[in-house]
């Protein structure tokens, strides 16, 4: 099993809701009207969802807003450090 740190923030927190909500990945799954594995990819750092599954995500969870800043900074610092990983891997100018 992955250390949590290494995950991405946004699955990381994104999780945290699910379980302190008690539903499991299906019925998340299922109120999000997304298949489980791409949830699970989500949660667990193999997938990073568009911005309109973002929003889908906000509108279809309605968590207080305390979450959803939670959720927004943690897709935020997700994008960033993607960014970052990306940047390192393209070759610097000669």
């Amino acid at each position: 099993m992955r250390n949590i740190q290494k995950r991405t923030a946004f699955g990381v927190e994104l999780q945290k809701y699910r379980v302190s909500a008690k539903m499991t990945m299906t019925e998340m799954a299922q109120l999000l009207g997304v298949r489980y594995d791409y949830l699970s990819k989500i949660e667990n750092e193999k997938s990073m969802p568009t911005f309109k599954m973002f929003v889908r995500i906000l509108d279809a969870l309605r968590p207080p807003q305390e979450v959803r800043q939670r959720l927004l900074a943690a897709a935020i610092k997700t994008v960033r450090d993607e960014l970052a990983a990306i940047r390192e891997r393209v070759p610097r100018e000669v």
